[in-house]
């Protein structure tokens, strides 16, 4: 297994925020998370296996400190430069991009609670960008047994018709670089 290492003094910072309008209730679980993938992977071993599938890791989740800000938002601190590219595999340097940002969110962290996710993806997070989706308030707390997670919708025009816009609560997802 490689020894991945984080970068001791990370320096391309942002400001990650996640605000909650209008939710059917508390939510009593909130954790971040971002995630990082190898750019080139010709830096990992050769696939050695009958399948052909290539067993190295090559993409590594780290979590955020999540500080509960104003109203209903939680704030986190990501650093696109988190992870320091190094020789892991004998291959050469491999370089680490940040893939995503994301938040997981239920009203008390039990199994059957619908989880909801909101996720700045595909390098996103490192831009000054933001992100509104929506999800169905009727989902909340659960379904009554344990369903996948709720990624939301971002294309209003996807939104079911039959759902009044009452039915819906959304999270906004908004990135800004921090300069040293």
């Amino acid at each position: 297994m490689a020894d991945i290492k984080l970068n001791a003094n990370p320096e391309k910072k942002h400001t990650i925020t996640f605000s909650i309008q209008d939710a059917p209730g508390a939510f009593s679980l909130a954790k971040a998370f971002a995630t990082y993938d190898i750019v080139d992977k010709t830096c990992l071993p050769p696939a050695d296996n009958f399948q052909g599938v290539q067993m190295a890791k090559s993409a590594f989740t780290l979590p955020l400190e999540l500080v509960k800000g104003a109203g209903d938002s939680y704030v986190a601190t990501v650093a696109e430069d988190a992870i320091a590219d190094s020789d892991l595999y004998g291959q050469g340097i491999c370089h680490w991009k940040l893939t995503s940002a994301h938040i997981r969110l239920s009203a008390s962290g039990r199994s059957e609670d619908t989880s909801y996710v909101a996720a700045l993806p595909s390098g996103n997070a490192a831009e000054a960008r933001t992100l509104t989706l929506y999800y169905l308030k009727s989902s909340y707390p659960s379904l009554g047994n344990k369903s996948p997670p709720d990624h939301g919708i971002e294309d209003v025009a996807l939104l079911n018709p039959a759902v009044p816009a009452a039915g819906w609560f959304t999270i906004t997802v908004s990135s800004t670089e921090l300069t040293p």
